[in-house]
């Protein structure tokens, strides 16, 4: 191939993959979302990797400009959990890096990579090479009369735009009519784990809740909600409402439906800590590379609608498949990566309990986990049944314990025997 020939071949491939670039930015300003994979803040491993923190997450893109900051922003929004501390959001052009400034320095839109950092006045970026960035200071974010973010374009002295997402036709002329639907108020308690407290007061938080439940399961009924609330704004929720036999089970089991509900977002909040201090062992060790994606609960709240006890839930994409049931049985291939993973959390919460009790009913999208059950030793404690409906006691240990190999999850965390 002559000298000319391979610069016309070169200019070809570079028209198309911009092509290409421009397809997939059309195809996000249509859908209104972005397809992110949040990576770790910083790198690890041989290979100076960052890691996957969670599966890919669909988050909302309301700008009409395709642009570095006005990715930020959509990021920030969503992932409001974390920039609440004071992180903001950093677009990498990969695993391995390095820090992007502008859109043409991303491989592709399809799939967009982020990082959450510590906010400077000058943003200085450590990229995997091991060299500094010194990226110019961000734009203030300055709210619109909508409550929005308005969006830094590009070009220093040109002035910030911000478009609200465009209505379909059928949207515009439901607005010709009367609209029946009204939002439902629901008053949301929070417990900590730090104070091992609940809040005295409730926070009234208004949703859109879906009329019927998306799946049910053995003790409660799920419906989709949406909330305008600057809290849960950024996300999809769900809201579980307790199924007629349910109830009876905990009258019978001499609970009320209050104590109970605080029971399920109590167990919840222990099943998110030994999945964090599994997470912490990993990277105290050293085998993040060799472990891999790591475990996570969703939020979780109790709320009171109307008269009735529910919770109100984060609500995960993807596949759902339980990997551990509540009676200790396996419900996964044995070569299953994410199953082997969940019989180490169960064998690690097992030993970090000293035997006392154990994480089942392991199950979720990927690493992203939600309605566990813990099985105690004891099934009572000074007259009261601990923990939920599911709790089958020394039954599902035993059962857990008979069926459960040690993989090499748990050689990697040199968990003792069972």
């Amino acid at each position: 191939m002559s000298n000319q020939q391979w610069k016309k071949f070169k200019q070809n491939m570079k028209e198309k993959r911009l092509a290409k670039g421009k397809k997939n930015e059309r195809c996000i300003l249509n859908s209104g979302e972005l397809v992110v994979q949040r990576l770790s803040s910083s790198v690890s491993g041989k290979a100076q990797k960052y890691s996957r923190v969670g599966p890919r997450e669909f988050v909302s893109f309301p700008y009409e400009e395709m642009t570095i900051n006005n990715i930020k922003y959509a990021c920030e929004k969503h992932f409001s959990s974390v920039t609440e501390s004071g992180l903001v959001c950093d677009v990498v052009a990969g695993d391995q890096g390095p820090s992007c400034r502008t859109l043409e320095q991303l491989p592709d839109t399809k799939v967009i990579h982020v990082r959450f950092i510590e906010s400077v006045d000058s943003e200085v970026v450590e990229t995997v090479q091991g060299t500094l960035e010194s990226q110019p200071k961000r734009p203030k974010k300055i709210p619109n009369s909508f409550g929005g973010s308005p969006s830094q374009i590009g070009r220093a002295n040109e002035p910030a735009k911000y478009y609200p997402k465009s209505l379909s036709i059928s949207e515009m002329l439901k607005l010709g009519k009367k609209i029946e639907e009204t939002t439902t108020t629901v008053s949301l308690f929070t417990f900590d784990l730090q104070s091992m407290s609940w809040s005295k007061k409730p926070e009234q938080v208004e949703f859109s809740v879906s009329k019927k439940p998306f799946a049910s399961g053995g003790f409660r009924d799920a419906y989709k909600a949406t909330s305008v609330h600057q809290k849960f704004a950024s996300k999809t929720w769900v809201i579980k409402k307790y199924l007629p036999q349910t109830l009876k089970t905990i009258e019978d089991m001499g609970q009320t439906v209050e104590s109970h509900t605080k029971k399920v977002v109590q167990m919840h909040h222990l099943a998110a800590s030994m999945a964090a201090n599994l997470s912490a062992t990993v990277k105290k060790i050293g085998k993040e590379e060799i472990f891999g994606e790591l475990f996570r609960y969703t939020d979780i709240f109790m709320g009171k609608l109307d008269d009735d006890f529910i919770t109100v839930e984060e609500f995960v994409t993807g596949e759902f498949v339980k990997y551990i049931n509540n009676t200790g049985e396996l419900c996964t291939d044995p070569n299953d990566e994410y199953g082997k993973k969940a019989e180490c959390l169960a064998h690690f919460s097992f030993v970090k309990s000293d035997k006392k009790l154990i994480l089942l009913d392991i199950q979720g999208s990927g690493a992203n986990l939600y309605d566990p059950e813990v099985a105690s030793l004891e099934l009572q404690e000074d007259g009261e049944i601990l923990f939920c409906a599911g709790n089958l006691s020394k039954i599902a240990i035993d059962a857990f314990i008979a069926f459960h190999v040690c993989n090499k999850y748990c050689e990697l965390l040199q968990l003792q025997k069972l």
